[in-house]
């Protein structure tokens, strides 16, 4: 789970309760980075022992860059910072 994990999660709750998450969103929301290891891992473990790990980290870093800038993303990300 890393840095990332140990730095933000604690912080996370906290910041959505600010932002008028319900509690059940939260718990979505702090359940949803574990579940989406426990999915990818063995796929990913996969693949990299048939491709090797460069070329899978690549196409993994590129799949989240190319979620993260998609529009859709853009607008929901504004709509919740409008509060709309």
């Amino acid at each position: 789970m890393g840095v990332l994990h140990s730095l933000v999660m604690p912080l996370l709750a906290p910041f959505a309760r600010e932002y008028g998450f319900s509690p059940l969103q939260i718990g979505l929301l702090i359940a949803g980075y574990p579940m989406a290891q426990l999915v990818a891992g063995p796929i990913l473990g996969r693949l990299s022992d048939r491709f090797g790990r460069r070329p899978v980290l690549a196409a993994s870093q590129f799949g989240v860059r190319s979620i993260r800038n998609s529009p859709a993303v853009a607008r929901l990300a504004s709509r919740r910072a409008d509060g709309s």
